[in-house]
């Protein structure tokens, strides 16, 4: 099914409600300034949503880059 809303808490939800392990998401590589900081850096870049799935996820977080 399709659900709308803040994709965080929708992820959050569907793996309390299937009793998941862990949560598996993908992240793609950073674009435009992020990519060039990226890039400079060399520091691991992430999103904003996946940076509060890590903060409010209860469940391993493993992130496919």
């Amino acid at each position: 099914t399709v659900k709308i809303g803040d994709p965080v808490s929708i992820i959050l939800d569907c793996a309390a409600e299937n009793g998941c392990d862990a949560i598996v998401i993908g992240e793609p590589r950073p674009k435009g300034f992020r990519g060039w900081i990226a890039a400079l850096t060399r520091l691991p870049l992430v999103s904003p949503r996946l940076h509060q799935l890590m903060i409010r996820s209860a469940k391993p977080l493993v992130v496919v880059k």
